[in-house]
């Protein structure tokens, strides 16, 4: 067996690019928007991508990088640092909004009935809208994934570096003190949190657009809803990043360093734990900040929960698009 069929076979069915519902959705949303449209749409978005780029670089070259201060590091990640936060920000935002908008208009348009007239019909709408999601904003998860492996391979790299024992220098004095090898583990768990993290916020977005839009049978109230989630979540992504940047430091803390729920609030809420991928801010937090060693370990467990709440809330749209008389 090939290795795409291999990863293929591991796809719950729902999810897989020949199941017919998904294709359904999928062909759909294509039509809804013409091919000049969504053309526009792209030459437009990575248009504004670029303009912020170079802004990025122009900042960073002034050493006043964009959502950085007093940062030594890479400068690579200095000049990506901003756009990639904004991207992952932005992407959110279409998940929470994107699959909820689609089934409100198969609702509007009488189309949903036609969806659950098979078994199970309703529940398998759900999921395949949810999956769909994640097809549709493959160009931006790329944009999002695709440096975070090229910065978790040179955080590899860089711990080489004095003859292996860069982390052994980070460890002495912090707190808690941890031993090498826990320490290891937990830059491990920094490493794997950050990579996964941006989905499972991606992932838990779009459940709950698709839970608000079916369990609140009056859709006014429902995208009402949404759009308060939607406000919130651009005053957390604000708040957070203004509140303490990438090297931890801010005015509006007792102490310069922050806290470790400052950091762990940062990753959640603002860059989406970019700043786990830097290896030396992500050190020198471990020797500011106490228990900042642990943040990693804390983020990565906060995934795990995201994962649960995520299926929840998917389970419960796809009760609820299951019951008859749905407006």
């Amino acid at each position: 067996m090939r290795a795409h069929d291999y990863l293929l076979a591991q796809v719950p069915p729902w999810a897989r690019p020949g199941n017919p519902m998904l294709r359904y959705m999928l062909q759909r949303e294509e039509r809804r928007h013409p091919p000049l449209i969504r053309l526009a749409i792209n030459v437009i978005g990575a248009g504004v991508l670029i303009a912020v780029l170079l802004f990025s670089y122009r900042m960073a070259q002034q050493d006043t990088p964009l959502g950085l201060s007093s940062f030594n590091g890479s400068p690579l990640f200095a000049v990506l640092y901003f756009p990639l936060a904004l991207v992952q920000f932005f992407a959110m935002l279409l998940a929470i909004l994107g699959p909820a908008n689609a089934l409100a208009i198969e609702q509007a348009r009488g189309t949903w009935e036609t969806l659950k007239i098979t078994s199970h019909g309703g529940e398998l709408a759900i999921w395949a809208r949810w999956a769909a999601m994640f097809y549709q904003l493959r160009w931006l998860l790329a944009i999002i994934l695709v440096p975070r492996l090229f910065f978790a391979g040179r955080m590899l790299v860089d711990l080489t570096a004095y003859q292996g024992r860069h982390l052994d220098l980070y460890l002495v004095g912090i707190t808690p003190e941890v031993p090498l090898e826990a320490g290891l583990a937990l830059l491990a768990a920094g490493m794997t949190a950050s990579l996964v993290l941006p989905l499972a916020l991606i992932g838990f977005n779009a459940a709950l657009g698709l839970s608000l839009a079916t369990v609140i049978r009056r859709r006014q109230i429902a995208s009402l809803l949404r759009l308060a989630v939607v406000i919130g979540q651009w005053f957390a992504f604000g708040l957070a990043l203004l509140a303490i940047d990438v090297n931890g430091r801010a005015s509006w803390y007792t102490s310069d360093a922050g806290s470790w729920r400052d950091h762990v609030i940062l990753a959640l809420a603002g860059d989406h734990g970019l700043r786990l991928m830097d290896l030396r801010t992500q050190f020198e937090m471990w020797a500011d900040v106490e228990y900042g060693v642990l943040v990693g370990g804390l983020v990565l467990v906060i995934v795990f929960a995201l994962g649960l709440i995520t299926n929840g809330l998917l389970r419960l749209a796809a009760r609820h698009a299951s019951l008859p008389g749905r407006e």
